[in-house]
């Protein structure tokens, strides 16, 4: 299990170069990728306050994000599993 920053979430998911080539090769080996719920929130402002611009309409950068990528986003109450 490896749990994202919402900047290093965003890089991988768009696939931008700024993500280190060890960063990646971590998030590839890892069994289950996560992100804190709170980086949807983050992701959210800086794109409403336009600090990042997202490749698509918000809402299909989330579905691409989370469904499309097979990444888990957990809540501050959820038990978070440790390997």
């Amino acid at each position: 299990m490896i749990i994202l920053d919402t900047h290093v979430w965003l890089w991988w998911v768009n696939l931008d170069p700024q993500l280190k080539t060890t960063w990646l090769e971590h998030i590839e080996q890892a069994e289950h990728v996560g992100v804190s719920a709170i980086s949807l929130f983050e992701v959210s402002w800086l794109e409403h306050h336009n600090r990042i611009k997202l490749p698509c309409h918000r809402s299909e950068w989330f579905e691409k994000a989370l469904t499309g990528s097979s990444t888990y986003s957990y809540h501050t109450r959820d038990r978070l599993p440790y390997c």
